[in-house]
């Protein structure tokens, strides 16, 4: 069963459900969707939906564009978050369902730390199953099943855990995702020997040198931080170099600072594009920021997770989509 709140996309709003039947039958024959119809003035287009991975029960929030032509398939972006958050926070902190509507994409923001067993992902790399692409896997017919989705068009992106979460699963995904981005995080050591992609898979990173909980050197993760135990990270330098590798990129970087538009954040940005001889154009481009902390740049929201400066010289959510939107994903 799922939930639809009240929004222009539906044109259903207390009184004026009788007079919009017919415009809600529409959508219902667009879709093949069942669902309940509820008033919640405080949110905007959104289903409220639940899928099962390994004997589980696990809900994600899928935001859809207000405007959708008829009969069109929507390119799907999902957005992992870190942990311990509240979703509704996460989502404003990451302005994704906004820039969603104004772009005409899909956004889902999963809740996969509903259950422990999220953790004992990151470490297991020595068997033959790769839970996160499972459940990424999972995820996608669930939502595929919500929304007309173009299947050429996913891509995957993640903050913190979620961003973790994100490169173990892309080191299995490179026939199910278009092209992915990472905030604030790196690849678990544990994975680095077997992550190899069969295709090169565009990349982007988002990390701070300054970032306390995801060391930009590789080390641990902070436990009285994150609360995870025992996990090791490769750097930054070395997660970026995975995919170089992967996709065939083999020459420096194009090197550029971002200008700095709010100097007050204390935070200067540079720009490092690999994309030269890169199998079928998968370029690797990481944003390295100098002075800001664990957070999502560009937000004007803080989160329990968030240590440190949150830089304004780069609006994360809106440098991803630029850059995942010119890829789909090659057969």
């Amino acid at each position: 069963m799922h939930t639809y709140y009240c929004g222009p996309m539906l044109m259903v709003c207390n009184n004026a459900l009788l007079g919009n039947v017919t415009k809600l039958s529409l959508f219902i024959l667009a879709f093949g969707v069942s669902f309940a119809v509820v008033a919640s003035p405080s949110t905007s287009d959104k289903i409220d939906t639940s899928f099962d991975y390994r004997n589980k029960k696990y809900n994600a929030l899928i935001y859809i564009p207000t405007k959708i032509q008829k009969n069109s398939s929507l390119p799907l972006i999902i957005v992992a978050p870190g942990t311990g958050e509240r979703l509704s926070r996460f989502v404003r902190a990451t302005n994704f369902s906004k820039l969603a509507d104004q772009a005409g994409f899909v956004v889902a923001f999963p809740r996969y730390d509903q259950h422990d067993s999220w953790i004992d992902w990151l470490e297991r790399s020595n068997t033959n199953h790769n839970h996160a692409a499972n459940y990424f896997r999972a995820l996608i017919k669930q939502i595929s099943s919500d929304v007309a989705i173009s299947s050429d068009q996913i891509y995957l992106t993640g903050f913190s855990n979620g961003g973790m979460l994100a490169l173990i699963a892309m080191c299995d995904m490179s026939s199910d995702i278009a092209a992915f981005a990472i905030v604030s995080a790196a690849l678990p050591r544990s994975w680095q020997s077997r992550c190899h992609s069969k295709k090169p898979v565009p990349a982007l990173f988002i990390a701070s040198r300054d970032d306390p909980v995801i060391p930009w050197r590789g080390g641990q993760v902070p436990v009285n931080i994150s609360g995870m135990k025992n996990i090791s990270l490769i750097s930054m330098t070395d997660t970026v170099d995975v995919w170089k590798s992967n996709n065939s990129c083999n020459a420096r970087p194009l090197i550029n600072a971002v200008e700095n538009v709010d100097p007050a954040d204390r935070t200067t940005v540079t720009r490092m594009l690999y994309d030269f001889n890169c199998r079928n154009l998968a370029s690797v481009l990481l944003y390295a920021i100098k002075g800001g902390g664990h957070t999502w740049p560009g937000s004007n929201v803080r989160l329990r997770s968030f240590h440190g400066a949150i830089s304004q010289d780069l609006q994360a959510a809106e440098t991803i989509w630029e850059f995942v939107r010119k890829y789909r994903l090659s057969q």
